[in-house]
């Protein structure tokens, strides 16, 4: 490796970040746009070149040796730029190059890597030591990876996180992109799992992810905020230390995940997006520039307005209107509340309804009670307190009954009547089918005695209180 290389790579990545650091994501594949000594700056990975933004357009001001196709369309993919006040690094989506851009305004490759592919929507971000890749997808899975740029290997090395994210995670497919570092590289995100990624609505989850530690939390899910938009449909174009810039609905949003709050700002309009080489907004470690173009066939014209960030944010005058996350069960109470609110009434309607027959039961008994004459009340009575294998002889029913004295014939017939009735009203108050049983003696079969049904005893016991 030549020596003044080395000691570049070396001083890059061992200078403390100090102040600000930011990111800018550029939308334009092959194309990183960033600030250096004041000036907005293009650099052309297609063709090699390197332009300065003027009033009047793009001008060339520097020429590098660019990759060979296809690697230079495979590998240059969505470039993100990282800057601290003395360091600036640009990588890019699914690829492992890292380029430097020195104070001396020269363009430097870093990394001794030739593959691409491995890692789709991976979350990107310097500490101002390393260079991190965050999960993301390949061609044949999605994984849960923590690798950063080793400067003096040139080559990205991975370190053992726990527990493992089944399923692995990505910074989403369509929005997300959310996240926020602080020292001691921890850092907390928001995140789709792999398992989800076929999903067309996100199902982000946040996560702790401590690289000192090696280890992944999980906190919760995304919110449903009452007041702010779907935080499923936010993606972050620029990160500000722990802020996250979105572009929503003609509105400019931030977002800290340190403090789990989103914030709405007086910022409306077209610009307020990532600079895409005509308009938009660059950040530096300085402050942002918003950048307009009211370019003509004829006359190309490009404004450019710098705030500090004390200028910027207090123009933005940004107000809390929602959290980012939220615990897992309250999230997945949101989401299933109409499932669960079924539930609870099916539920509610259950327990009314058995509490219902348990009270119409004593009513039925006692209106049965009421409907047998007193006679028969009085045979039913004797029924009910005998033992449950006893047998009632005819004789001991004509005594109960006071028939005793009367002829055979009539003994026969008040009985049956006694009976008969109460079986009848048995039937029409409880429901209950025939429960007096006549049970024909073994030697003499013209002899009948009498007893309540056993398996209809325990059911007909209640009615004892009534009679």
């Amino acid at each position: 490796m030549n020596k003044h290389l080395a000691a570049l790579i070396i001083l890059l990545f061992c200078s403390r970040l100090s102040g600000q650091s930011i990111q800018n994501e550029s939308p334009v594949d092959g194309i990183a746009f960033l600030v250096h000594r004041g000036s907005v700056l293009q650099v052309d990975f297609k063709l090699g070149l390197i332009f300065r933004l003027n009033s009047s357009g793009w001008a060339i001001i520097d020429s590098f040796q660019p990759l060979p196709d296809p690697m230079s369309s495979l590998m240059h993919r969505g470039p993100v730029v990282n800057q601290s006040p003395d360091t600036t690094i640009i990588s890019f989506n699914a690829s492992g190059l890292v380029y430097a851009f020195t104070r001396a305004g020269r363009l430097q490759r870093l990394d001794q890597t030739f593959y691409s592919g491995y890692n789709f929507q991976a979350i990107r971000f310097f500490d101002g030591k390393r260079l991190w890749k965050l999960g993301g997808s390949g061609f044949w899975q999605v994984h849960d990876l923590a690798l950063y740029f080793d400067p003096e290997l040139r080559e990205w090395e991975r370190i053992p996180m726990a527990p493992t994210i089944v399923g692995g995670f990505s910074r989403g497919l369509f929005s997300a992109n959310l996240y926020s570092a602080k020292e001691g590289n921890q850092l907390i995100a928001l995140v789709q799992l792999g398992k989800n990624l076929e999903q067309t609505k996100l199902a982000l989850h946040a996560y702790k992810i401590d690289l000192i530690n090696g280890r992944y939390e999980l906190l919760g899910a995304f919110a449903q905020n009452i007041q702010g938009p779907d935080i499923r449909n936010l993606s972050a174009f620029a990160h500000y230390n722990q802020w996250n810039l979105i572009h929503h609905d003609q509105s400019l949003y931030l977002s800290d995940l340190l403090t789990n709050s989103l914030h709405q700002t007086l910022m409306k309009g077209k610009t307020f997006i990532a600079f895409n080489g005509e308009q938009g907004m660059l950040l530096s470690p300085e402050g942002v520039y918003s950048i307009t173009s009211a370019s003509t066939v004829t006359n190309k014209s490009s404004a450019i307005r710098f705030d500090t960030w004390s200028a910027f944010v207090g123009s933005c005058k940004p107000v809390k209107i929602g959290a980012l996350y939220e615990e897992s069960w309250l999230s997945s109470l949101r989401l299933y509340w109409r499932a669960i609110a079924a539930m609870l009434l099916l539920v509610a309607g259950l327990i009314y309804l058995v509490l219902r027959y348990r009270q119409s039961i004593p009513k039925q008994e006692l209106d049965y009670a009421k409907a047998l004459s007193p006679i028969a009340k009085i045979a039913l009575k004797y029924f009910l307190v005998q033992p449950a294998e006893s047998l009632i002889t005819s004789e001991e029913l004509n005594q109960i009954l006071g028939i005793q004295d009367k002829a055979w014939d009539n003994q026969r017939k008040i009985r049956s009547t006694i009976l008969s009735e109460i079986e009848e009203k048995g039937m029409h108050f409880l429901g209950v089918p025939s429960f007096v049983e006549r049970v024909t003696d073994q030697e003499d079969r013209r002899i009948r005695r009498y007893r309540l049904k056993p398996e209809l005893r325990e059911d007909l016991a209640p009615i004892l209180k009534y009679v």
